[in-house]
């Protein structure tokens, strides 16, 4: 493909200059740091080059394999082959290499994703070559080895049966040694216990143990004679029997195997070597029982032998075992000890290795012991026959520790230990420099300057060639995501500098962002520079071949089969016909450098007859450049779609499924003339993780009833869209006509262009931005009519945590020229969600309000533009350079019922909106100044409830007894993806010794849970361990330990889609208190929407107002007589609503809220101090702080509810 030639000459620019002097060692390590970054197709030729200069014929070979199995993973399976099949063909080639190649060329299928050629790859060669080479003249391991081969190949394609006939063949080849029938034995046995026939693996075991201990017996002893020969002798036997147990083993025969170990340890004249061994061999068959007292016997009897010969590295393996054992046991500290024991007791080896340790070390990091972590590294750094590595790794682990801790400084000094050593400098300068990227901005911004200066210094020099690409592709990938991209360019200039390879995402993101960044100093283009191709010729192709798909219907099982067949042969056009009835397929995969023309008339659907139809991708277009979809005629001529039409969608659809065109790693692709209709998602989607798809031209399409997007921009830079209308999007969330929204930062969506476009219908709103990128967002659109909708013509959401976490303004563009917006009056066209990021631009454009949707609607008329302010940015907002300015130039605007220009929907009250918009608009014949619309939010100087200490509350008056009751209000973690999830706190009073349980319930997928640990504070401010905790549903129980009040924080509450249900609470009753680290919200949602649910909380004593906020349902408010004192319903505001409490008295009072059923399901709400936050399901079980409440005549009291 030109993009990938194009990457590819920039990531071995070197490659041209200085391979020709280079080695084939050389060419291969680079083709290798290739591959390594998923630069497969980049990979491959450099490895073809690499085996052209290799002299040696084994490694020429392997080399050749390596090259195959990188064109195979770039998904070019046809040169994979031809580079194996060329391998097994050659005469001259090792027979250990062709049975290789022939191996791979079954694997590569997996590799390139496309395993249901497997299947035939076996059948046609795999079988046949192993089968051929049994018969052909050799040794008897030759044809034994060839004829496993065949039979595991059958296994694969599950003929047991034959496999099992292939195997029990081998007994018949002539001269077949006792060890090969041991071998077949024991594969049999093997194949049997894959199948699931436990008899059968027993009876083979049984064979292949008499065989070895035929062997055994067979073996002689002599009688007197030179100590040493007797020794060998009785060793060889002793082995020997040792083989003939581990082979009942396989098929559980303990009293067999015990009878040979026994033999084994019997015999005379065994060393003290042997004898350990064969105590380490039963202490490895007791472990397998799980009998680790025995186990754990065997190997103390090593370590009581003598310490002559070679039983030191003996000793090392038996304390290892007792030490694995220990940790099977949950004796994590005794393992440790014995690990030491065995790294401080091994003097006579090199070094010992202590990889157990590492392991129990990464496990204490996992549960988050990290002392006990620190405390071993500290053991580590002690012992004094390690590998000086192991020394750097226990440096470096204390350095993960510390930094995790947020100990920058320990964390630098403990990795700075590491870089001393000079035996992993890499790593250590890596860790250094993680110490200053975990800091807050700007310290952040110091780690290019470690970097630059450490690089600059003398330990560059010891440096290897990964470890330099490492350090420059973590600094040019990291300076990527903080947009700082004149240290991009330097880590680039770096890299050249070295000739080495862009590795990781360097090549993959921050590559393409270079060029995207120069687009954007000039977006947008002229329209007049913009040509669509009109044929394969404009794309550089030439069209050399026309045929017609249903010239491949002969022996075609199917229509997919039949149009496949087409797009895979050597054609560059092939022609669809119209049959008279739909093309029915269930997946299309596209090759390059094709065309394909849909002739009038032509139908496309999906085939209902495959089970998964629903699910499957129509046209999948994946790596692919330089391809045509077009159709004759005008649009509504030629139909792609899922269904056969909107009612067949309405009745089968009910879920996410299928898109009609797929588009991943692709460039130049061309759809005209097409109407694309009736998915099971999207009509058109850009996605994956790979290369970015770009320059894609839509041309006359018409992309209408798909189930959630007409079209999803995830992934993609230069999208051409002309004369395509996005219309009556509906089904599934989002429903807009495009939305943009990259599912990660590292995906853009940046060089869009609409020209005469339309948007009608979509249940969604028209164009919906959900982004959050690290490139800039770019989209021009001109000339395009926005229809009335029940959503947004425009809704710009910045997901703002990248920009935020950068402190840098987010590059963007965003430029509507010449559109005409049409709204219905209770729905504001244009929308702004969370905050403004994003520069946009209003030129020349027209805002018309055509009346209201249906009289059923709500009761306001809408402005023109709608800030929907959903997201808590603390007191400090955002950095005033960080804003998006909205610019209106030539703007007219007519209705919207006497509403000003911009309203604001304030949902949290954290966000100022000032300095923002600009220009000037003509709204309705006035000239109105749009910067004159501001809005402070009320809430940023609001003291936030605090969390309660519990020595404050006061012992309950009357203590519930019995199991808590379900409550109808159920704690609610789940909200938007940008705003922080609330941290509850849950409250109760119990006397000491009481028993409880509960339930913690988390979503099964949330696997940081794993290993929290749910704490209670007491009253006397001691904590208690109440359960370790897993994803899932946590059952836990325990005893109060003092009389008073008690609570406790499930860990985990915060972070996007993170949940927690308590349940099934027994032995106590519960108060809870909203988040109190930041937003301070509690939601609730109805267990029976049927019923109202009713709360309590405490107004304290001084007689000061308080206020109380909902944002979402309904609410009514009670004073403490039960007086209805103010009430709003779901609908009647418009973002949030505060209610002021006047209490009667300068004395406590205990208030209520009630959320009536029918108003809503999910309820927001917010306490201001003075308020404590907390609230109960009764005021029996409410924590309270003070002792005297008034409680007034039932008559309403002084109370006002405040807008």
């Amino acid at each position: 493909m030109a993009r990938r030639i194009v990457a590819f000459c920039f990531c071995c620019a070197f490659a041209t200059s200085v391979f020709a002097g280079e080695t084939a060692q050389e060419v291969a390590e680079a083709a290798r740091k290739l591959a390594a970054s998923r630069q497969h197709a980049e990979a491959a030729p450099l490895f073809e080059k690499a085996a052209g200069l290799e002299t040696d014929a084994g490694k020429r070979g392997k080399l050749r394999l390596e090259a195959a199995g990188a064109y195979a993973s770039a998904g070019d399976l046809d040169k994979a082959w031809a580079i194996t099949d060329a391998i097994i063909a050659d005469a001259d080639a090792p027979d250990q290499l062709k049975n290789t190649a022939v191996q791979r060329s079954i694997d590569f299928c997996y590799w390139a994703g496309r395993g249901e050629l497997a299947k035939p790859r076996i059948t046609g060669v795999g079988i046949p070559y192993f089968q051929a080479r049994a018969r052909q003249p050799g040794t008897v391991l030759e044809k034994f080895n060839a004829m496993h081969a065949a039979g595991w190949l059958q296994w694969r394609l599950a003929e047991t049966n034959a496999a099992l006939e292939t195997f029990r063949s081998t007994f018949a080849l002539t001269n077949l040694t006792t060890d090969l029938r041991i071998r077949a034995h024991l594969a049999l046995a093997d194949l049997h216990g894959k199948c699931g026939d436990q008899s059968a693996v027993v009876g083979q075991a049984r064979m292949a143990g008499d065989l070895a201990a035929e062997q055994a017996e067979a073996r002689k002893i002599p009688e007197g004679g030179d100590a040493q020969v007797l020794a060998r002798t009785a060793n060889a036997k002793a082995a020997a029997y040792v083989t003939a147990a581990r082979n009942y083993e396989v098929g559980d025969l303990f009293d067999r195997a015990d009878a040979m170990y026994a033999k084994a340890a019997a015999l005379p004249g065994l060393t003290e070597e042997r004898q350990a061994d064969n105590d380490l061999a039963i202490t490895d068959s007791f472990r397998k029982r799980k009998d680790f007292d025995k186990a754990i016997a065997a190997a103390e009897r090593v370590l009581a032998r003598g310490d002559d010969g070679q039983m030191s590295a003996r000793k090392t393996t038996a304390r290892q075992r007792i030490a694995a054992m220990r940790n099977d046991l949950g004796d994590k500290e005794g393992a440790l000890a014995m690990y030491f024991e065995a790294a401080a007791k091994a003097a006579g080896s090199p070094y010992v290795k202590i990889n157990e340790i590492k392991r129990i070390c990464d496990e204490f990091i996992k549960d988050k012991r990290q002392d006990a972590a620190l405390a071993l590294c500290d053991r580590v750094v002690s012992l004094q026959n390690i590998d000086p590595g192991d020394t750097a790794w226990a440096y470096l682990k204390q350095s993960q520790v510390l930094l995790d801790r947020k100990e920058f400084d320990q964390a630098r000094a403990a990795a700075e230990k590491a870089l001393a050593l000079n035996v992993a400098n890499g790593k250590a300068i890596l860790a250094i420099y993680a110490t200053y990227k975990a800091r807050p901005l700007p310290q952040k911004r110091d780690m290019y300057r470690y970097i630059e200066e450490t690089m600059a210094g003398p330990v560059a020099e010891s440096l290897t060639r990964d470890e330099i690409r490492d350090i420059w592709s973590t600094y040019g990938f990291d300076a990527h995501n903080l947009f700082d991209h004149d240290k991009v360019r330097k880590a680039f200039a770096e890299l050249d500098r070295h000739g080495i390879p862009y590795g990781g995402y360097m090549g993959l993101r921050c590559l393409p962002a270079l060029k995207i960044y120069k687009d954007f100093a000039t977006f947008p283009k002229d329209e007049k520079e913009i040509r669509f191709p009109q044929n394969l010729a404009d794309l550089g192709v030439k069209d050399v071949k026309t045929v017609n798909a249903r010239d491949f219907a002969d022996g075609a099982r199917n229509d997919t089969e039949c149009l496949q067949r087409a797009i895979d042969s050597d054609a560059t056009t092939i022609v669809i016909e119209d049959k008279g009835v739909p093309w029915t397929i269930t997946r299309l995969e596209m090759k390059s450098n094709k065309r394909l023309l849909l002739r009038k008339g032509v139908k496309i659907i999906s085939d209902k007859s495959e089970e998964n139809y629903h699910k499957t991708l129509l046209f999948d277009i994946r790596r692919c450049e330089n391809v045509i979809i077009e159709g004759e005629g005008e649009v509504g001529d030629v139909y792609i779609g899922k269904y056969k039409d909107d009612k067949e969608r309405d009745e089968l659809c009910k879920k996410y499924g299928g898109s009609v065109f797929g588009l991943t790693e692709t460039t130049n692709i061309v759809i005209r003339n097409v109407t694309v209709a009736n998915s099971a998602q999207d009509g058109i989607f850009f996605g994956g993780l790979g290369l970015i798809p770009t320059r894609t031209y839509l041309e006359n399409v018409v992309l209408d009833h798909h189930y959630r997007q007409a079209m999803s921009i995830c992934n993609a830079d230069e999208v051409y869209c002309k004369n395509v209308t996005f219309s009556n999007t509906r089904g599934a969330a989002p429903s807009a006509g495009i939305d943009l929204e990259p599912p990660i930062e590292c995906s853009p969506d940046s060089s869009i262009y609409l020209f005469d476009c339309t948007f009608d219908n979509n249940a969604g709103g028209g164009l919906v931005f959900a982004t959050s990128t690290m490139y800039p967002v770019t989209l021009h659109a001109k000339r395009c009519h926005f229809k009335a909708q029940s959503q947004h013509a425009v809704d710009i959401l910045a997901r703002c945590g990248v920009y935020l976490g950068s402190q840098r303004k987010a590059p963007a563009k965003i430029i509507f020229e010449e559109c005409d917006f049409e709204s219905y009056s209770d729905v504001s066209p244009l929308c702004i969600q969370t905050c403004s990021l994003f520069d946009v631009w209003f030129r020349n454009c027209t805002i018309r309000d055509i009346g209201r949707k249906g009289p059923a609607n709500r009761a306001y008329t809408a402005s023109p533009l709608v800030f929907r302010l959903s997201r808590d940015f603390g007191k400090d907002g955002i950095p005033e350079h960080m804003l998006g300015l909205i610019h209106f130039e030539n703007v007219k605007i007519e209705g919207y019922g006497g509403q000003p220009f911009a309203s604001f929907a304030d949902e949290l009250g954290m966000l100022d909106i000032k300095g923002i918009l600009k220009g000037t608009v003509d709204f309705n014949g006035k000239q109105v100044d749009v910067s004159q619309y501001e809005y402070t939010a009320p809430d940023r100087h609001e003291i936030p409830a605090e969390q309660v200490d519990l020595k404050t509350l006061l012992k309950p008056a009357k203590i519930p007894t019995g199991d808590m009751p379900v409550s109808n209000g159920e704690i609610s973690w789940n909200g938007a993806w940008y705003q922080k999830a609330p941290e509850y706190t849950y409250y109760f009073w119990a006397e000491q010794g009481r028993k409880v349980s509960l339930t913690l319930r988390y979503p099964a997928w949330l696997k940081r849970v794993a290993g929290e640990r749910l704490l209670l504070k007491s009253v006397s401010g001691r904590t208690t361990e109440v359960g370790e905790l897993q994803p899932g549903v946590n059952p836990l129980a325990f005893t109060v330990p003092e009389t008073g009040w008690h609570c406790f924080m499930p860990p985990c509450q915060a972070g996007e889609g993170a949940s927690c249900h308590v349940t099934d609470v027994k032995g106590v009753h519960l108060a809870y208190q909203g988040d109190t680290r930041g937003i301070s919200l509690s939601k609730f949602v109805f267990r029976d929407p049927g019923r109202d649910y009713t709360g309590y909380f405490e107004v304290p004593a001084g007689g000061r107002e308080c206020r109380l906020r909902i944002t979402f349902g309904s609410l009514e408010l009670r004073n403490p007589a039960g007086d209805l004192v103010g009430s709003i319903r779901n609908g009647e505001y418009h973002g949030r609503h505060t209610f002021t409490i006047k209490p009667g008295t300068d004395k406590a009072e205990i208030w209520s809220f009630t959320a009536p059923a029918g108003g809503g399901n999910t309820h927001v709400l917010r306490f201001y101090a003075p308020l404590n936050g907390i609230w109960a399901d009764s005021p029996d079980v409410l924590p309270l702080q003070f002792a005297d409440h008034h409680v007034p005549p039932r008559a309403a009291a002084a109370s006002a509810v405040s807008p």
